[in-house]
């Protein structure tokens, strides 16, 4: 695992080293201030150079980043055999049939497709910046064990579909906070049916967005927001 000086030497940033905690069996997490407008470009350059690095960037919500970091510890406590929890989390979204799981999900109206669009989302970020010790964004839920509480699907599931996303549309996660996180989207969707058919997968993955954030509660309501949109919010009530 290399140092937080080597992934800022090849992301070819400048920041800070303001934090390091070791994680048993998983390697250092480091926070960097990055103190810089362009926050979402410091990011991508981490995600370009994450096979190489080992490290992914993350912004933590500023009132949240304690709780993050001390639950990150409590959770890879007592993991013996040179396995961390995040490893045993990544195993086991492996064996899950996600269409199946899917298709269980798959319980809203179609509609009309004729919702006014709603304003395009920002991404969130900070000064700080967090460096997580895995290759890919979409192992970072099992890093922090996110979800399994109400409707929020737990860490397995999280990693298989954000994986699934990751493929098909270069999607990142970018932004987490207790209960909510966001998505950098690389390729975002940009026909009416590809938009459908990741409605409904981004539906059953998180009904509140249906229910409460994207307007008239169907799926072509969701659909109609995500079409050719570069990030994805994601809440959990």
């Amino acid at each position: 695992m290399k140092k937080a000086e080597e992934v800022l030497k090849a992301a070819g940033v400048a920041a800070e080293i303001v934090n390091s905690v070791k994680i048993d069996y998983l390697g250092c997490v480091h926070s960097v201030k990055i103190g810089t407008d362009a926050h979402i470009e410091t990011a991508k350059k981490f995600l370009n150079t994450s096979e190489q690095t080992g490290y992914v960037p993350l912004f933590i919500m500023n009132d949240s980043y304690g709780e993050f970091m001390d639950v990150l510890v409590d959770n890879h406590k007592g993991f013996q055999n040179c396995i961390s929890l995040a490893s045993k989390v990544i195993e086991d979204s492996e064996f899950l049939n996600m269409e199946e799981w899917l298709a269980r999900k798959n319980r809203y109206k179609i509609g009309s497709f004729n919702k006014h669009p709603r304003a395009s989302s920002e991404i969130p970020t900070s000064e700080t910046l967090v460096l997580v010790p895995v290759k890919h964004s979409w192992q970072i839920p099992a890093v922090f064990r996110f979800g399994g509480w109400h409707s929020c699907p737990p860490p397995s599931v999280q990693v298989a579909l954000h994986k699934r996303w990751n493929e098909k549309f270069g999607s990142e996660i970018i932004w987490i906070a207790r209960d909510a996180l966001t998505c950098l989207v690389n390729n975002p969707v940009d026909s009416q049916d590809q938009a459908l058919c990741l409605a409904r997968e981004q539906a059953a993955y998180c009904p509140d967005n249906i229910l409460q954030g994207h307007g008239d509660g169907t799926i072509s309501g969701l659909a109609i927001d995500l079409l050719n949109a570069k990030a994805w919010d994601f809440w959990w009530d």
